[in-house]
């Protein structure tokens, strides 16, 4: 197999004594292992390198950055029907002799069918003795040697086979026809039903799919396969895509503006000299027009682009408007397909079918062989970033890293960049080009604070709703325009709690006080799905007076539906779009006018575009605010003004209500005056200081296990090991904001790393190793303890 064994290629190889796997190689030398015995490659299972050298360096650069088993990368990256599975079949051992052997029934049923088939499944096996679980017979079986175990390798890939039915070139005629029909009419009957219908259809020398002559009345399976067998109808299989790939159109049908001829003049200069840049523009200023220019631009030049969208589901007016321009050439990756769906997607950009791919964080994983551009949207959005499970990466950074092997440009776009990106453009590292205008001259929306405490006092509070904004919805609503209302948490109210002792129902299996939904009338959990019945009387105290406290979405569509009776409102969160198609019909609903009011979290934040959004209401800004994270003010800077850019997207002016209880907080002021720059500015001074990035680099350790004290035991155990090699950059084991999630405690150890790239190389390898050394350890085999890179 010498030749055949090149990198890229699956292979089957054995583990242990039975277990077969498919693997990838990914190297090869001459040094057999010392470790354990030498095993042979069993079968080679592609004639071409599945994987390139290009996908094999990024696969690798993954597995080092971010401090995962390149396994764990090859499991996120291919598709389930690449994968191939590793089944156990059950068969009768031939050496073995059953007759004089007692067993009880079960068993003897096992071996009766045995008998008669020669292989079975566990779970076959299972639903014929008709019980859930088989292999305390089969054990038994197996032990007195009259079953033997069978490993296979399953395709799970399945190429969608078409049948087609054509009438045989000898009765092309009419001479040939009109026998065969006095033949037919007298002895098979249901046969000339099935010529007369095809004839009827097709004509002669025509070919129809066999599913559609089945489906004309009068013809049946049986017919058809006497036809066949006697040479009259040829039956034809053709493997066709699940997919249509095409070649559409090459050239966008508009003009840019001014403002965006200058950020494209200037992009296309500046790449020149730099692959990557930053695309700074408002919000509404048109930054797909010039993403689409320079796609335009790469097609001509016969490359593939990669243009990254933080969520799919909440970007079909975006695809919408690039399949537009650029027809079959695109195609969208997303988890809508089926197995066999991705496996033809992946193929067909292995082959260059595809010019365009629009997808999500991991679309990085699709094969491209052409790389000219990669476009990242959106890119300070925290969809970018896997948070569970490994490979923990960033979609934003891989892309970028994904175009720099490539030698191709990336462009990342955002009228709120995230400080690390921006910083790269302060230090020369990216391009720059900027828009500061809306497109079609239509003007930023105003913005204004409301002071949540001076309405309390002047009791003009209605619930979460200040007098202000309730005005101003309905005097939005008098204009016949919509209304946008922000609230970044789900659920009718995220706590209830004893008046009296302030106890708070928690989940059972994480350290977390349950959410009340009214919509299913339960207490659940965020984590880990627990629910349970509303109570009644405190379990701390006996108390009967158990109240509800905040604010959830569910809940604020509830108040504004008695305020406001008559106005038709939807609701966009997590729990109104988990269908599947439930979120196009909210956003279609809303377009249309159907919806007057959408109260929604983050997701109402991405990207949408609607034409008659008067008024966003930002109903709690200091729940942003408040969040114990280094990166809270700017998340919620970049929320509060993308929310904000959903006003006045076309001839109205916008207006936008932020409710806060603090007024002279600097991030509000900034939102206020629409200033990144000067954001940036005070942002970038506060994480010099406190040793945060960009100048420093991060990476959390998560040990995990259900045992309390054997956790905390062994989180001291590998902080002293790693302060031995890393010293004060080491920070001592804390418990996460939620210290227990499905009955695993959670201890964090976070690192801070000076921004050098070779001693990062070098510490992450010490880091690794301490971590190798514990599991090592009898003691602590159990520890599960996982890195994650660029945490937050």
């Amino acid at each position: 197999m010498n030749e055949e064994a090149i990198e890229g290629v699956r292979v089957v190889v054995p583990f242990g004594k039975k277990k077969l796997y498919v693997g990838i190689i990914v190297s090869l030398h001459e040094n057999p292992p010392k470790q354990y015995e030498a095993k042979y490659i069993l079968h080679i299972l592609d004639g071409v390198p599945l994987i390139s050298e290009i996908h094999l360096k990024f696969w690798r650069w993954i597995s080092d950055y971010y401090m995962c088993y390149i396994g764990e990368v090859m499991q996120a990256a291919l598709p389930a029907g690449l994968k191939m599975q590793s089944e156990t079949k059950i068969g009768l051992n031939p050496e073995g002799e059953s007759d004089d052997i007692e067993m009880d029934d079960k068993e003897r049923l096992i071996i009766e069918h045995l008998k008669h088939h020669a292989e079975l499944t566990p779970d076959k096996i299972s639903e014929l003795l008709g019980i859930q679980n088989c292999y305390k017979y089969l054990k038994s079986l197996y032990d007195r040697g009259l079953i033997l175990f069978l490993e296979e390798i399953e395709d799970t890939y399945k190429p969608l086979i078409i049948k087609t039915i054509s009438i045989s070139i000898d009765y092309q005629n009419d001479d040939a026809m009109g026998e065969l029909f006095d033949s037919l009419q007298k002895r098979a009957p249901a046969q000339m039903v099935v010529m007369a219908r095809l004839i009827s259809i097709c004509q002669l020398n025509g070919t129809m799919k066999k599913e559609a002559l089945l489906a004309q009345e009068g013809v049946t399976s049986a017919a058809i396969k006497a036809l066949v067998k006697k040479g009259i109808l040829i039956e034809t299989k053709i493997e066709k895509d699940r997919i249509e790939f095409g070649k559409g159109n090459d050239t966008v049908d508009f003009v840019l503006i001014p403002a965006q001829q200058r950020a494209y003049d200037h992009l296309k200069l500046h790449f020149q000299e730099h692959d990557q840049a930053l695309l700074y523009g408002v919000t509404s200023s048109g930054k797909t027009h010039v993403y689409l220019r320079l796609i335009e631009d790469t097609l001509k030049a016969g490359k593939q682009v990669l243009y990254m969208v933080p969520e799919i589901a909440l970007t079909t007016q975006l695809i919408e408007r690039v399949q537009h321009q650029f027809g079959d050439r695109v195609v969208v990756w997303h988890s809508r397909f089926n197995p066999h769906e991705r496996v033809e997607l992946w193929q067909a950009v292995a082959k260059n079918k595809v010019d365009v791919v629009v997808g999500p964080r991991s679309a990085i994983f699709l094969p491209f062989t052409n790389l000219g551009l990669v476009i990242i949207d959106e890119e300070h959005e925290t969809s970018y970033k896997q948070y569970d499970p490994n490979p923990r990466y960033n979609g934003r950074d891989s892309g970028i890293m994904l175009s720099h092997l490539f030698g191709a440009k990336c462009l990342l776009g955002s009228a709120t960049p995230s400080v690390e990106t921006y910083a790269n453009v302060v230090n020369g590292k990216y391009a720059y080009a900027e828009i500061n205008e809306r497109f079609g001259g239509i003007k930023m929306p105003e913005i204004q604070i409301v002071d949540m405490l001076t309405e309390k006092k002047q009791k003009r509070l209605n619930g979460i709703f200040s007098v202000t904004l309730l005005d101003e919805i309905k005097q939005t609503l008098a204009n016949n325009e919509q209304v946008i209302l922000f609230l970044n948490r789900k659920g009718y109210v995220p706590i209830t709690e004893c008046a009296d002792c302030s106890w708070t129902p928690m989940c059972t299996n994480c350290d977390i006080s349950l959410t009340y939904y009214k919509s299913s009338d339960k207490l659940r959990c965020h984590y880990c799905g627990y629910s349970r019945e509303p109570v009644a009387r405190c379990v701390a105290c006996g108390s009967t007076h158990i109240i509800m406290a905040g604010y959830g979405t569910e809940r604020v569509e509830d108040d504004l539906k008695l305020l406001l009776p008559e106005v038709p409102i939807g609701r966009f969160d997590y729990d109104t779009t988990r269908t599947k198609h439930s979120h196009q019909k909210i956003i279609h609903d809303f377009e249309e006018g159907a919806i007057k009011i959408l109260i929604g979290t983050q997701m109402i934040a991405k990207g949408l575009d609607f034409e008659k959004v008067r008024l966003v209401g930002i109903l709690n800004a200091d729940q942003m605010l408040n969040f114990p994270d280094f990166r809270a003010s700017e998340r919620a800077f970049q929320l509060m003004l993308q929310v904000a850019g959903r006003a006045g997207r076309r001839d109205t002016l916008g207006k936008v209500l932020i409710q806060t209880n603090r007024i002279d907080h600097p991030v509000i002021h900034q939102v206020l005056e629409g200033n990144f720059k000067e954001f940036f500015t005070t942002e970038i001074a506060e994480r010099q200081k406190f040793r945060y990035p960009p100048f420093f680099r991060l990476i959390k350790l998560t040990c995990r296990n259900k045992d309390f004290h054997l956790l905390q035991k062994a989180a001291d155990y590998l902080f002293l090991m790693l302060q031995k090699g890393l010293g004060n950059q080491v920070m001592k084991p804390q418990f996460p904001p939620v210290g227990r999630i499905r009955n695993y405690y959670l201890k964090d150890i976070l690192i801070r790393l000076d921004n050098d790239h070779r001693e990062i190389a070098k510490t992450k390898h010490f880091i690794r190793a301490q971590i190798n050394h514990l599991n090592e350890m009898k003691e602590y085999k159990s520890i599960y303890i996982h890195a994650d890179v660029d945490p937050y």
